[in-house]
């Protein structure tokens, strides 16, 4: 099985090297971890003690993790974390999140990757965020007698669809998880349908409650939208984890709504930096003055009010950096997150409900559709479907001031009555390590320093 996989996949490598090129030239992506990913060659420091390899895919799932390791840090500081990740923006991510943490590129699912780099790795857990189902890692992380589990654990509409036609395929493989930390009963339940052993499949919650609230504790105030021209009196439609059609959609709202509200402000945070150009395009073809965050200091930025403000215009932030997107969710009045428009199926809308603001997105939300039933059911979210329904949501929060709030505060006590997942995972990693409950008794001394920022 592992040859023909290694052929499939070098035929796939083959065939996507144009591609792989091309991103390459035009959005300097693909520069890095060649070695890790083709050969396995990682490094880490050699074994002291437990360790655990976390592999997350890429951003979303680095920050997912952020509330489990910083449990692990605070009480299990003697176990050795480290991190593996798939894209170059999760692997920038996870170094600056994780600064005590060894973190490397992913190798790809060839069997002599997988094979070089856990025989250097030498984790006692594998822990797969999410869904990562790569059969020659998982296998040979078995065959190594590595503990196999997943957290955070869901499956999607449209990936439960792909694997159950493969069911043939990958029943022997989920069959082999050790552990599988489910964010809802329903997914939980499809684990099962595609073989998992139903005693080893837990519904715990979705690790992104607890990180929502991770994150607003730790953002800063209003200080970075204050530097922008952004103030107290000013009404903000923060348009945030959007593709290029939405940032357009957000950009059609503040126009069509300057004339009638001349407070509102608008920011744009695009999922992928790279769509940034295109929205930058469409900006300066409507004559629209902008900001660029990666361009634009603070500093610049507050010596260009005044005159920006004496010539009357109203400056769209355009947030093209990463690891910024709560401090801006923090200020807004109507959040609007974005992926829900297309086919990409949404994304996290916890974290600007942790603030406790109008929240809203597009139909497309299947990424999410247990999280979304939450909110639905307590009627703490509203769905747009288009730039009107969005322009129509800016007006009505306006004008019902003290309703949006209420709306608001609906949306924070669905995120605050849904933590804890953290710790049920934690308490199900312990039961896969042999002495647990030593290194309970031995976390029990002065308190670590969280691997998280």
């Amino acid at each position: 099985m592992s040859i023909v996989l290694n052929v499939i996949y070098l035929v796939a490598l083959v065939v996507s090297l144009p591609m792989i090129a091309w991103r390459r030239w035009r959005y300097g992506k693909n520069r890095r971890g060649w070695a890790s990913k083709l050969w396995g060659t990682v490094s880490v420091p050699t074994k002291s003690s437990r360790r655990i390899w976390f592999h997350a895919v890429s951003v979303g799932e680095v920050n997912v993790l952020a509330p489990l390791i910083e449990l692990i840090a605070q009480q299990h500081p003697q176990w050795d974390v480290v991190i593996s990740t798939g894209t170059e923006t999760g692997f920038d991510v996870a170094r600056a999140k994780y600064s005590e943490a060894r973190v490397f590129f992913c190798p790809w699912d060839f069997s002599w990757a997988v094979r070089r780099a856990l025989a250097t790795v030498q984790p006692d857990c594998l822990v797969l965020t999410e869904l990562e189902l790569w059969p020659n890692l998982i296998r040979s992380a078995r065959s190594r007698g590595v503990r196999v589990a997943i957290v955070n654990g869901r499956l999607s509409d449209r990936s439960f669809r792909r694997y159950r036609t493969l069911r043939f395929f990958f029943a022997h493989l989920v069959e082999g998880f050790d552990l599988i930390a489910a964010q809802s009963a329903s997914i939980a339940g499809r684990f099962v349908e595609l073989g998992a052993i139903p005693e080893r499949v837990h519904p715990v919650g979705n690790l992104k409650f607890d990180g929502a609230l991770q994150r607003v504790m730790a953002a800063p105030g209003d200080d970075l939208p204050a530097l922008y021209g952004i103030a107290a009196d000013h009404f903000v439609l923060v348009a945030g984890s959007t593709q290029p059609e939405e940032d357009l959609m957000a950009l059609e709202v503040f126009l069509t709504l300057g004339s009638q509200l001349p407070q509102l402000r608008l920011v744009l945070a695009p999922r992928h930096p790279h769509h940034v150009g295109t929205i930058v395009s469409e900006l300066e073809r409507h004559g629209v003055p902008y900001w660029r965050r990666s361009q634009a200091a603070a500093e610049t930025a507050t010596r260009d009010l005044p005159a920006r403000a004496a010539q009357g215009t109203r400056p769209i932030v355009v947030v093209d950096v990463l690891g910024e997107l709560a401090s801006w969710w923090r200020r807004a009045d109507v959040a609007y997150v974005g992926g829900s428009q297309g086919a990409r199926g949404g994304q996290n809308m916890m974290e600007p409900a942790a603030f406790g603001h109008v929240v809203c997105f597009g139909p497309r939300t299947e990424n999410f559709r247990d999280v979304v039933q939450l909110f639905q059911a307590a009627d703490a979210v509203r769905v747009v479907h288009n730039a009107n329904e969005l322009r129509q949501l800016v007006l009505w929060t306006v004008e019902n001031p003290e309703q949006a709030k209420q709306l608001g505060r609906r949306a924070q006590s669905v995120v605050q009555n849904n933590l804890g997942a953290a710790q049920s995972t934690l308490h199900l990693l312990e039961s896969l390590l042999p002495t647990a409950a030593a290194d309970a008794i031995e976390s029990s001394g002065p308190a670590a320093t969280p691997l998280s920022k």
